[in-house]
């Protein structure tokens, strides 16, 4: 007999308890094809009839076809197990575990002939069970795989879920198909709705790249302006400020002083420092405080892609800030300092700051190194129209992130509560 489980949140006029099955009654759990015929590097083709799924073809978040292989029809008939029918669904099961893929009938229109690959699991659903699809999708999509990958047995050298254990797993489902459904388009909404959110942030983060790259090589500049930049080395428009060898060990939990540390430039998301941005505390002291509009590079690094990585003190009137360990702090002699924020991000830069960065185990830059790059500046008011559209851009960066943060915060809740 069925175990009596109910979620802690349901929908309203559904009180009946939640019944459990194993997934082995619900689904036929299917391998791909993985005898002498299975396909080989040489026999795929871009282009066919049947497309042949590549790990990469299965994400969190369903399929993604951004890259495509086949096979051909003749390579397809000597495969047996694998190909997909309308109401599949598709569960990775070596390397990358645990992705679901729904293959419905608006999928199948685009791509008729289907078959997985040996990383791959088919779970079609048994003719006999009246469930519903959506509750399914999310069910798989939830707490089910996790739970499974973490009290079974799944392998360590080559991690992998295999059909005789899979089948065991329980799975505890509503009695109701009305309410099967209920849940399921809850699910379905959220996940449309953070597949949105993520191709948007991807397109924006693609979009910033592109700004980086054409602004900085001066392929793209704003209208009206067609004066050639200054060639001169960065150190003629800066000066730089004193650094306080200061580690964890002097903060205190309150003062008036608080310092920037090469950590907090590493491990903030966001490159600057305004009203809402809290640095710890140290004792109060003689220290040269940094002002709005300087620029504080950390410089040494675990890695070399963060040598010399900025963070801008876009807004810190009325606070007393300390430039602390393994940092370098500059202040502008002239310039737009939000310009000269992304100028430390650009490609350029980059590029020569991973090529004079020194050590082994821990990277590092100094003051005279950075001073010595040759660059191409613009007046001061294209600077500023350079800086404006790059800080507005990470701020839709960061305003989306923060949404997407939310959707998945708000699944999260949602299948810890509405799931047994």
């Amino acid at each position: 007999m069925s175990e009596e489980k109910q979620p802690k949140i349901r929908f309203k006029g559904f009180d009946d308890p939640w019944e459990q099955r194993k997934l082995g009654e619900i689904f036929n759990i299917i391998d791909g094809d993985r005898g002498h015929n299975y396909p080989h590097e040489s026999n795929f083709l871009e282009s066919g009839n049947v497309l042949f799924l590549d790990t990469g073809n299965v994400k969190k978040n369903g399929f993604n076809f951004e890259t495509q292989k086949y096979i051909s029809d003749q390579k397809d008939k000597q495969l047996k197990n694998g190909k997909l029918n309308v109401g599949d669904f598709v569960l990775t099961s070596r390397g990358t575990l645990g992705n679901v893929a729904y293959y419905d009938k608006s999928i199948s229109q685009k791509f008729p002939e289907i078959r997985i690959n040996s990383a791959m699991l088919i779970l079609r659903k048994e003719s006999s069970q009246h469930l519903s699809n959506l509750f399914l999708e999310s069910s798989l999509r939830g707490k089910i795989i996790d739970n499974f990958m973490r009290n079974d047995h799944v392998g360590s050298a080559q991690p992998h879920i295999t059909k005789k254990d899979f089948s065991k797993v329980k799975l505890n489902i509503p009695q109701l198909w009305m309410e099967q459904d209920k849940v399921g388009k809850i699910f379905q909404n959220i996940f449309i709705l953070i597949a949105a959110n993520q191709s948007k942030l991807e397109q924006l983060k693609r979009l910033k790249k592109l700004l980086m790259q054409k602004i900085f090589n001066q392929e793209w500049r704003f209208k009206g302006f067609t004066d050639p930049w200054e060639q001169r080395k960065l150190g003629e428009g800066l000066k730089q400020l004193k650094s306080y060898s200061l580690p964890r060990k002097y903060e205190v939990p309150e003062s008036d002083t608080e310092y920037i540390h090469y950590g907090d430039i590493h491990t903030s998301s966001r490159k600057y420092v305004d009203k809402s941005f809290r640095l710890p505390n140290i004792k109060s002291g003689d220290f040269q405080l940094l002002q709005t509009g300087d620029i504080v590079l950390a410089d040494a690094s675990e890695d070399y892609k963060e040598i010399a990585e900025p963070m801008l003190m876009k807004n810190i009137k009325g606070r007393k800030v300390v430039s602390g360990l393994h940092t370098i702090a500059i202040r502008l002699k002239c310039g737009d300092p939000v310009y000269y924020l992304y100028l430390f991000l650009s490609p350029g830069f980059r590029h020569y700051v991973y090529k004079v960065g020194t050590g082994l185990k821990v990277f590092g830059i100094n003051y005279d190194k950075v001073q010595k790059y040759f660059l191409a500046v613009p007046d001061e008011k294209e600077q500023k129209y350079i800086g404006k559209i790059l800080f507005l851009t990470d701020q839709l960066i960061a305003a989306n992130q923060r949404r997407l943060d939310h959707l998945q915060s708000l699944k999260k809740y949602l299948m810890q509560n509405m799931f047994v």
